[in-house]
């Protein structure tokens, strides 16, 4: 049994970063996000791809495309949907990819203050600056307060 066989994931991501090396990082991201995404999918609804069963909690529904800017370029993502939710649960959406981009956001943030004070005298007042940031948006998140909308990402 072949490597593409067992696990048809890993060898598409093997089979980008054999045949373009570095530049394929975005490309290997995106397989196994869409894969992890998946995963995630089938484990919220209680059934797997194609699988009937009386626990599930809803239907899959296709995917809605998202490109993702991070540091390894632009990541086309296939989000996976869902319909048909049984009453009083929440709607779906891969907790991977919230992670993912509220701290790529919080590097932008980052960015674009120590870009804006351009000059520090020390590398202690860079580490303050960054901390007062750091300790802003963590104030904002556990406040409730949106400081990093995902709207944005």
């Amino acid at each position: 049994m072949t490597l593409q066989e067992k696990d048809p994931t890993i060898a598409q991501v093997m089979e980008a970063l054999i045949s373009n090396g570095m530049d394929s990082m975005g490309e290997a991201f995106a397989i196994l996000y869409n894969a992890a995404m998946e995963i995630e999918r089938a484990q919220f609804l209680g059934a797997g791809r194609y699988e009937r069963c009386e626990n599930r909690i809803g239907q899959a529904n296709g995917f809605k495309d998202k490109i993702i800017i991070s540091r390894a370029g632009r990541i086309p993502l296939n989000i996976p949907q869902v319909r048909d939710l049984q009453k009083d649960t929440e709607g779906f959406y891969p907790k991977a990819l919230e992670r993912g981009i509220r701290s790529e956001c919080l590097n932008k943030e980052i960015k674009r203050r120590t870009k804006a004070a351009t000059l520090f005298p020390n590398e202690e007042s860079l580490l303050r600056l960054v901390s007062a940031v750091l300790a802003e948006i963590s104030e904002d998140w556990e406040t409730g307060k949106v400081y990093l909308s995902m709207e944005n990402a």
